[in-house]
């Protein structure tokens, strides 16, 4: 059990190890397929956008060089529309219940069993001070835990929902929709015209503009600013997502002199200079910094595993 007030930020990287892109894996993805006749042109055309303004938004985005699809359309919000279904129709048929189980050494199956130590009951799971704050779209972490609770303590996708609902998830910038029983905790799709309608109803629920975005995301910050322990996993420290959770206050000097705030963060494939420079972009001067830990999420877990009490 995690008894001391932790918070978890999670970047692309962090739902990797499930199946889903990093940042510059979705751009590959996004303008090596948009071409006629794929089904990922096929799908947004069955979203209602025309053949010349998928082709255009490709090859703009392409021409570009621009590293994210997110990025691009704060520059260019015109195509925000295609945009926000492209990424929709890119990552919904990614979200896979069986892709949760495989590899089955993953960093959510470990966080789970240091969740469940001591835990005698159901409502024991509650006594975990945790929080996710999470830069991703995709609804992996509920899937996972919604899975792990029912069969854990052998209770129905509602009784285990009433208890995920109760564990504080914050997805900074929306996600590929609503997930909860009134949409009978759907996961990923079943494609045809399932996947049509999943895709619409999750444009609604992405936040690509930063002025739809706004200047700071107020929950999350509170969540950081309590926390004594800080998780930052495979997080790209864009400058503009470090502001908007008050990162440089999670590294700031804890509100408890006698018990420091500890802030980690995963050092996958990063070098030392990348390190450095994004700690300048997630901490003012003077305050206290991040742990790095080589490896990826995983690895960061279990490097860190006794500061996850």
């Amino acid at each position: 059990m995690i008894t001391t007030e932790t918070a978890f930020v999670l970047g692309a990287g962090a739902s990797v190890p499930f199946g889903f892109p990093t940042g510059a894996e979705l751009r590959r993805h996004l303008c090596g397929n948009l071409r006629k006749d794929s089904p990922l042109f096929t799908l947004l055309r069955q979203c209602g956008q025309s053949e010349d303004l998928i082709l255009n938004f490709r090859e703009t985005f392409e021409l570009s060089g621009i590293y994210s699809i997110d990025s691009f359309i704060a520059f260019r919000p015109a195509y925000q529309e295609i945009g926000e279904l492209a990424i929709a129709a890119a990552l919904i048929p990614l979200e896979s219940a069986t892709s949760l189980r495989a590899p089955s050494d993953n960093w959510y199956q470990m966080l789970w069993n240091e969740m469940l130590t001591n835990v005698a009951t159901p409502q024991d799971l509650l006594l975990n001070r945790i929080s996710f704050v999470t830069f991703n779209y995709d609804r992996s972490l509920e899937q996972y835990l919604l899975s792990a609770i029912s069969h854990t303590f052998d209770l129905d996708l509602d009784e285990a929902f009433h208890l995920l609902s109760q564990i504080p998830i914050q997805h900074v910038y929306g996600s590929l929709g609503n997930y909860g029983p009134d949409t009978s905790y759907r996961y990923g799709s079943q494609g045809g015209t399932q996947l049509t309608e999943s895709i619409l109803a999750a444009r609604s629920s992405i936040k690509t503009v930063p002025a739809v975005r706004g200047p700071k995301d107020e929950q999350s910050a509170n969540w950081l600013a309590k926390a004594q322990r800080v998780f930052v996993m495979g997080f790209g420290f864009d400058p503009t997502n470090c502001t908007r959770i008050d990162l440089p206050g999670a590294c700031s000097q804890a509100p408890r002199a006698d018990n420091p705030r500890h802030v980690f963060g995963s050092a996958f494939n990063l070098t030392s200079a990348e390190t450095s420079r994004y700690e300048r972009n997630s901490c003012a001067p003077g305050q206290g910094g991040l742990a790095w830990t080589k490896g990826d999420c995983l690895n960061l877990l279990r490097e860190r595993r006794d500061h996850l009490k």
